[in-house]
């Protein structure tokens, strides 16, 4: 699924609906993850359930950074690109510790407040700049577009690990 938009000039209350959508989605996985399954593991991913929520939280936290990174015409990070893989992968496991749905859901809102506030801000000449990331640069278009995509793509694979994942601390598949 493409995060792009249509070719025309972005339409900030389209996307600031595709933001609401995600938010709400969001909330949907919080409250369909048991307290049971709370640190179940995906067995293709290694990521408990509450670590790939906070990933989602910590992702949209950052959408503000990475749309100021795009103005400016700098990277967001001065690391090179393994580290922030790196570090992408493992924050979420050692922040995770002790995350409850309440706090998760802070976190996410607490972004997604942001994110509206920045996108009230966007100028026309503001949606086809581009910001750096990883090794990848995305409009602040696409920038915007992405929470809902990015909700979408884990929905699948925090249900995928519900299913056929094993519990924290057990061996096997």
């Amino acid at each position: 699924m493409s995060v792009t938009g249509s070719g025309r000039e972005p339409d900030p209350d389209e996307i600031r609906a595709q933001l609401e959508d995600a938010r709400t989605r969001y909330h949907a996985l919080l409250v369909s993850v048991s307290a049971a399954d709370w640190h179940r593991r995906d067995s293709d991913t290694g990521w408990t359930a509450s670590e790939l929520l906070l990933h989602l939280a910590l992702s949209l936290q950052y959408t503000p950074r990475f749309i100021a990174s795009a103005r400016s015409g700098k990277r967001w990070s001065p690391l090179p690109s393994r580290v922030l893989v790196f570090l992408n992968g493992l924050a979420p496991k050692l922040l995770a510790r002790g995350a409850s749905p309440e706090k998760l859901a802070g976190r996410y809102d607490a972004g997604h407040a942001a994110t509206l506030a920045v996108l009230s801000t966007i100028r026309p000449e503001d949606w086809r700049k581009r910001a750096f990331l990883i090794d990848d640069s995305l409009t602040v278009e696409e920038i915007l577009r992405l929470p809902r995509h990015h909700v979408e793509e884990h929905a699948l694979q925090l249900q995928r690990a519900l299913t056929r994942g094993v519990r924290s601390g057990d061996r096997g598949v």
